[in-house]
């Protein structure tokens, strides 16, 4: 199972939790979209199998705003997490996927 935690914040936030497993050894990265570019950028990327990895304390470049959508009120966070291999299929089933950030005042 793998852990993703990704802080939209200081590091006491909230972030992104999740869980998830590969059935062989794959590339897996996390990514964040950057919605002033309209690109994603790359959090973390490491190879990952069949054990549980936990990864923590990601943390986005630049203005933290630049990752929700909108000007104003409520927006949206999209996170990205995938995994690349040449060996063949294999299978990667998520577990848990929890999104929380601080909100601006």
């Amino acid at each position: 199972m793998t852990a993703v935690l990704i802080s939209l914040g200081g590091a006491a936030s909230p972030g992104l939790g999740g869980e998830s497993k590969n059935s062989r050894s794959c590339t897996q990265t996390a990514s964040i979209w950057r919605w002033t570019n309209s690109s994603w950028v790359q959090l973390h990327s490491a190879t990952v199998g069949t054990t549980e990895v936990v990864i923590s304390n990601l943390a986005p470049t630049g203005t933290l705003a630049d990752y929700v959508s909108g000007t104003a009120g409520d927006g949206d966070v999209r996170i990205r997490i995938y995994c690349r291999t040449t060996s063949g299929t294999f299978y990667s089933s998520g577990d848990l996927l929890r999104i929380a950030y601080d909100a601006p005042a």
